[in-house]
């Protein structure tokens, strides 16, 4: 329906206002007027849940509908992707021996900030 004037527009909140208070609409109907996507740090800061799968498909799905509009959290989620993918081929290391003793030595000792730990 397309509202012409204030008028028509008036009017029709008046009917969409009456047919709520005698339950004909419930407030399913008001919820479309919700924003549904997500902003940029929402996204940013569900990222990491985003790429592992930890969140449910409903919030995927708002997160992947940003994502296809939005050029600077693609290329934020891209590249913490690419850290991740990297962190994880990378080969464990382990530390040089003796590393833990040092680090006991130096703490019993109240060793000197400026004392370097390999």
């Amino acid at each position: 329906m397309y509202l012409r004037n204030p008028v028509d527009a008036k009017r029709a909140f008046y009917y969409i206002w009456i047919a709520f208070r005698c339950g004909v609409l419930g407030l399913r109907f008001f919820n479309l007027f919700k924003r549904r996507e997500a902003d940029c740090p929402e996204v940013r800061a569900a990222s990491s849940d985003f790429l592992e799968g930890d969140m449910g498909r409903r919030e995927r799905a708002r997160i992947a509908f940003h994502l296809e509009r939005c050029d600077l959290c693609r290329a934020f989620v891209n590249t913490l992707r690419a850290t991740v993918d990297l962190l994880r081929s990378a080969p464990a290391l382990e530390p040089p021996e003796g590393f833990e003793q040092r680090i006991r030595d130096s703490l019993r000792g109240g060793g000197s900030r400026d004392a370097q730990v390999p």
